[in-house]
């Protein structure tokens, strides 16, 4: 089992879960990866989704994962030069929380679960599962 993490700084949710969902529905279909379940939690900027697939995947599928399912791509290219050279899955971490330089939090993760049973229905919906 692996988890996906998607950074989507949009603070609409029915564009992130449309998004989240219809990439899910050709990505993980055209892969044969099977989705086992989603964690969302909202952001200042946006969403943090954790989607759980069943598997074992190198860094550079969970990183071209995360990228193809609608993660920020400026993190997936910092993430993709942290990895390229190790083995770890260390580089693959979402920040809780975000503070400026003198400590002051800017950005503080908030479980939805709500959200992610919506998204979970929306993925289940487009993968078939």
């Amino acid at each position: 089992m692996e988890i996906l993490k998607m950074d989507l700084d949009i603070r609409d949710f029915e564009k992130v879960a449309d998004i989240v969902s219809k990439r899910c529905g050709a990505v993980l279909n055209i892969l044969k990866i099977k989705p086992a379940g989603v964690t969302v939690r909202s952001t200042a900027r946006g969403y943090h989704i954790y989607l759980e697939v069943e598997g074992e995947y190198t860094s550079f599928d969970l990183s071209f994962l995360q990228m193809a399912l609608g993660s920020d791509y400026k993190r997936e290219v910092f993430n993709y030069m942290r990895f390229k050279d190790s083995l770890s899955k260390d580089w693959n971490v979402m920040f809780s929380k975000k503070m400026d330089a003198n400590g002051t939090i800017l950005s503080q993760e908030k479980d939805e679960p709500e959200l992610s049973s919506r998204l979970w229905a929306k993925i289940r919906e487009r993968v078939g599962c």
